[in-house]
């Protein structure tokens, strides 16, 4: 009878003891049970039994294991015994940052030995060269926030079935886009691959789209094909060589950075824009391509081939006439159009030669209408060159089309 009242008193003071237990203590006790069995041949999860700690599947995991765990799980983790996957009630985090190549390489080793489920944080697992086979044998089925692959040696995309907030793809290897999901609720960043274009990339993006960048490209440049079409951060394609922006996003939700590329006017997709346009270290002569309603008109253009002034001035005089080859005509009338060298004028007039206007004579409709305007030589002369009939009717429809110009039509 002594030796069961003892007992009793025993599991007493074990029930008392983890009840007290804090998540750090207990998560230390189970890890130095666990390395006690290894070291013993003890049965951890019979000790655990008589411990009155859950085992949580841990059996299946090394001591050393479970310790990188505790050391990168920002969270409560616990073992799935169907699965054998971790889950995880918050972030995970193995980031190389200086570390040694060796210490990288054991890093990779443990990962490896680990088959993760759901994590309900952050996915960190960056700066560690990671290839595409490691990738594979350790990516969760489900990431809850963001996740960050950054600085590792992928060459292609693998993402999670199932997964929210930001993706971090950046300074990798990767070649394509295939097997991004459609859409993404966070931001999407892969600057620094090996991308020549977005093929394969999502269609819509609920922060930040960044492709800054790319290696490889040689002469042949970048190109937007494969873009997101509506992305509701800013968007970001800086130092990629672009010549053109077709392919580019339709919607933009908070500002645009292009600077750094080969571009001549930002002709593309875009059908509503918002924010700060960041244009600078082109070789622009205009920004024809921006809706002509933006709701700002903030731009940073030093460094093309037209003062930034000038595009800023055409701008605003597109916006008011809404037709860009008004404002172009309006430009080449001023004085500083003739003070300017020949390799600023031409990509100018090349936009407003005869047979561009003859093609589109109601673009004039505000000109028409500007007495001022239609009176200036150089303007006169060149809807002469034209050939545009001047007869009453032809007046009266490019009158109407001025008044519907100015509503909006």
């Amino acid at each position: 009878m002594s030796k069961i009242i003892k007992s009793v008193k025993i599991h007493t003071m074990i029930k008392a003891i983890n009840e007290a237990l804090d998540p750090s203590l207990e998560k230390r006790l189970r890890k130095d049970l666990k390395r006690y069995c290894e070291e013993t041949g003890g049965n951890y999860e019979e000790i655990c039994k008589v411990a009155g700690l859950s085992s949580k599947g841990y059996e299946i995991l090394s001591a050393d294991i479970v310790e990188f765990i505790d050391q990168c799980a920002k969270g409560k983790w616990e073992v799935d015994v169907k699965t054998g996957r971790v889950n995880i009630k918050g972030d995970f985090e193995a980031i190389g940052s200086s570390w040694s190549s060796s210490d990288k390489e054991e890093t990779l080793r443990k990962l490896s030995e680990i088959k993760f489920g759901k994590i309900e944080g952050d996915f960190r697992v960056s700066k560690l060269n990671m290839q595409d086979e490691t990738w594979e044998s350790i990516c969760p089925l489900e990431v809850e926030k963001s996740i960050d692959l950054s600085n590792n040696s992928l060459t292609k995309v693998l993402l999670p079935q199932n997964m929210r907030g930001n993706i971090y793809l950046g300074y990798n290897l990767i070649e394509s886009l295939e097997g991004c999901p459609e859409e993404i609720e966070g931001g999407f960043i892969v600057d620094n691959n090996n991308l020549k274009n977005l093929i394969g990339g999502p269609e819509k993006v609920g922060a930040e789209y960044s492709c800054s960048s790319q290696k490889g490209l040689g002469d042949t440049g970048f190109s937007l094909e494969g873009c997101a079409k509506v992305i509701k951060g800013k968007f970001i394609c800086t130092r990629n060589g672009l010549e053109t922006l077709a392919g580019g996003p339709e919607k933009v939700g908070n500002g645009i950075d292009i600077a750094h590329n080969k571009l001549v006017d930002l002709k593309g997709n875009f059908k509503s824009v918002s924010g700060y346009v960041e244009a600078g270290f082109n070789r622009l002569v205009s920004v024809e391509g921006l809706p002509l309603d933006m709701s700002s008109n903030r731009f940073g253009l030093s460094k093309n081939l037209i003062q930034a002034k000038v595009i800023k001035e055409t701008y605003a005089d597109a916006v008011k006439m809404k037709s860009w080859m008004a404002a172009y005509l309006k430009l080449a009338a001023t004085q500083r159009f003739k003070r300017m060298g020949k390799a600023e004028r031409d990509p100018i007039v090349s936009r407003i030669t005869p047979e561009l206007i003859a093609k589109n004579p109601i673009a004039l409709a505000p000109i028409w209408k500007d007495e001022e305007l239609l009176n200036d030589p150089v303007i006169k002369r060149r809807i002469k060159k034209s050939g545009i009939s001047k007869d009453d009717a032809f007046q009266k429809n490019v009158g109407i089309a001025s008044d519907l110009l100015a509503l909006g039509f």
